[in-house]
Formats: C-alpha cells, structure tokens, sequence
C-alpha cells in the first residue's frame, strides 16, 4: 500500500486557486511542499510529481535573482507578473526550469522547483529522460530516484518547456495541486540549507543564505539537506 504521503485522489489532484500564492514568498515555500506538478499530456495521461525541494529567488536585494534590477526585461517580465503563474526559462542553452511566480511586498519573486518525488506517469517520464524505453514490472528505486531530483530533469521529464512561461498554473496542461501537505504531517520535517550552484564571487554572501526549502531526509532530493 502507498504511504499517505503518496497518496493520489481526487483530493489531491485539485488545482490550487490564484489566491494560494499572494503571500510572503517564504511562507509560500513551506506550503508548496507536499503540493503536486501536474502535467497533462495531449493524449489525457497525467504526469504527477509531489514537491520535495524549493529554492526562493527575489526582492530587488537579492543578487542571485534574475530580477535583482527591479526592471523587467524580455526575459524577466515573468517575475513581475501574476502571482500562480510559471516562470520558465532555459539555462546552459539545453535545459528548462520552472519556477512558480509569487509576491513580494510588489517586488520580483520566484520559486524554483528544484525535486520532486514521482507518483503517476514514471514510465514516461523515464522514457523522456531517456533512462529506459520499456520496464514491464515495478520501476527499480534507483531509477525512479533519478527522476526528478534536479529542476533540468523536471522539465526534461514532464515536457515542460518555454511554451509554458507566463501561464497560470490553476488548471490545464500544467497546474498545481493540492497534494499532501508537508505542513500538516508531524512525520516529515521541513530543513532550510543555502541554496544551490551559486558562485560566491559573483552574487556574494546571498550563495550562503538558507533560502532552498526540502523535506528532509527524502532520498528524492536534488541533493542531501
């Protein structure tokens, strides 16, 4: 049987309103955690993905965020628009990272996803991420543990590309969902680490600050908390 943790259902599956976002984008990492991705294929299949691990990126001051200016360019106007709304964009001209667009006291914030644990779709997801073509029988943990860790896989995995940048992320082919609460269950822990792949020499002491968000101890994290 699955864990409650790991539990899909119609509940779980409900999109997240607009208003779940208009909050500080701090206290908006915590709930996202244990809140579903949800990608939904031109054929009908779902591809699920519970959040394990987010990292904040905002406010004029911080000078690891893309907005750190405070003046929208082509490829920042996402971050200054509606909270609930994705902020996609490629990096090392090959991989996309999605990042959910949240409030910062009207300031420029965003969360990337960074980890998620897979729950429906595995098969295609792997396919995509082109680590098998074909496993008939349960996915081995290795595999499934390699899936999602890292916001590249994410996208790889689930086709989520630029197509998706400014979209609202309430329903469709890309949403947000209700989930499981980490918030809400005393067998997890919410950890707070300093966030990841940031050069000191270049945004300065912002690499150390303990803006990256994860359900500690999970072995699906992008990396160990």
């Amino acid at each position: 049987m699955k864990s409650t943790f790991a539990e899909v259902s119609e509940r779980t599956l409900r999109p997240l309103p607009l208003h779940f976002y208009q909050r500080d984008p701090h206290e908006l990492a915590h709930d996202l955690l244990g809140r579903d991705i949800v990608r939904v294929l031109p054929g009908g299949q779902r591809l699920t993905g519970r959040i394990l691990e987010v990292e904040v990126y905002g406010y004029a001051e911080d000078p690891a965020s893309h907005a750190n200016t405070g003046v929208p360019t082509e490829r920042t106007a996402p971050m200054f628009g509606e909270p609930g709304s994705a902020y996609v964009y490629k990096i090392y001209g090959m991989y996309h990272c999605l990042n959910v667009v949240a409030p910062a006291d009207q300031r420029p914030s965003a969360l990337l996803i960074r980890a998620l644990q897979p729950l429906e779709g595995l098969d295609q997801m792997a396919k995509d991420r082109g680590l098998f073509d074909r496993y008939d029988d349960s996915m081995p943990l290795t595999v499934q543990k390699n899936l999602l860790s890292g916001p590249g896989k994410i996208c790889q995995a689930m086709g989520i590309d630029c197509s998706f940048n400014e979209s609202l992320l309430d329903g469709g082919e890309l949403m947000l969902t209700h989930g499981v609460p980490v918030r809400g269950l005393d067998a997890l822990e919410i950890g707070r680490g300093s966030r990841i792949g940031l050069n000191p020499k270049t945004v300065g002491e912002s690499a150390e600050w303990p803006w990256r968000y994860a359900v500690r101890g999970s072995k699906f994290l992008s990396r160990p908390l």
